[in-house]
């Protein structure tokens, strides 16, 4: 989606523009994405235990691994 813009903006030679749309790209999922982890730290457990059952609920957490990364990730 970015990438004819880029290029646009590259044929252009207009390198200022396209600092700016990736960092405000960057600041846009970065924001997006947090919220996200969050919810995902909080919900996987109960979700973990109504997928496979009571059985799993004793069992290390494998939610905190992918979930705190996930906004470093994008």
């Amino acid at each position: 989606m970015l990438t004819p813009a880029v290029a646009t903006l590259l044929g252009a030679g207009q390198m200022d523009r396209i600092r700016s749309g990736y960092a405000r790209a960057l600041r846009l999922v970065l924001l997006g994405s947090l919220p996200v982890a969050a919810v995902g730290l909080a919900l996987v457990p109960e979700l973990v235990t109504l997928l496979f059952g009571r059985g799993f609920r004793d069992k290390r957490d494998p939610a905190p691994d992918p979930a705190c990364t996930f906004p470093l990730i994008l």
